[in-house]
């Protein structure tokens, strides 16, 4: 039981990392085509 919370605990914080790292790099290509077509 404990293990399995542990195993809950894990993903949730995969999870999390992966929610939060798609917005920056999606965030990060548009920053990259603001520059590109500015200069």
């Amino acid at each position: 039981m404990i293990f399995f919370e542990f195993f809950l605990q894990l993903f949730d914080e995969e999870l999390n990392k992966m929610l939060v790292s798609v917005p920056i790099q999606k965030g990060t290509i548009l920053i990259f085509k603001t520059i590109k077509t500015l200069s």
